[in-house]
């Protein structure tokens, strides 16, 4: 009966304001930028999403989020730990997807770990992810060096092709692969 409970809502805030304080990220505060990722999932209650105080929360919220992941981001960039910025960036795509610096970021720590095709397959992700989402396409120059790699068909077939050939490069990835679920649908309704 007596025992305590926190709410997460209450943990992401407390672990944005720990992490945004510091100077350097410690494998500690690795750690916990880890589980603040986890917990972290987007929307805040999403059934009574057009209620006014759900909105300002549920924004302030994102955007402390966005703000504690971006000064990581920037310290693992000091410490020239690109592995870390792959994994963090992912980690944070998978709930924004749409957030292109963390793209971007993601892209050039690939780079600098000579993984130019997995930075290329990630440009080609974004690419399409623009395209099929905000019917739109990747800004000029937004992601630099991976501008001039566009695909020159943007159709759906093209891209699940594309995909598979590039998934079909990388030998040493073992275990499920993320995509967005109109791929995998088309994906699955081809087979």
């Amino acid at each position: 009966m007596g025992r305590t409970a926190e709410v997460d809502v209450f943990v992401i805030e407390a672990l944005c304001t720990e992490l945004c304080q510091g100077n350097a990220l410690t494998e500690a505060g690795q750690k916990k930028l880890e589980s603040l990722m986890c917990l972290y999932t987007g929307n805040l209650l999403p059934e009574e999403a057009e209620t006014e105080w759900v909105k300002r929360f549920s924004s302030r919220l994102e955007e402390q989020f966005k703000s504690t992941v971006f000064h990581a981001l920037s310290l693992l960039h000091e410490k020239n730990d690109a592995a870390s910025i792959v994994k963090i960036c992912r980690m944070g795509l998978a709930t924004m997807p749409f957030e292109s610096q963390w793209h971007e970021a993601m892209m050039q720590a690939l780079v600098s770990l000579d993984r130019q095709d997995e930075a290329l397959a990630q440009y080609e992700h974004v690419t399409n992810l623009q395209y099929r989402q905000m019917r739109g396409s990747a800004a000029p120059g937004a992601f630099g060096q991976h501008a001039d790699k566009r695909l020159p068909d943007n159709t759906m077939d093209q891209d699940v092709e594309t995909l598979s050939e590039t998934l079909r490069g990388f030998q040493e990835i073992q275990g499920a692969q993320m995509c967005e679920y109109s791929v995998f649908k088309y994906i699955y309704e081809q087979q």
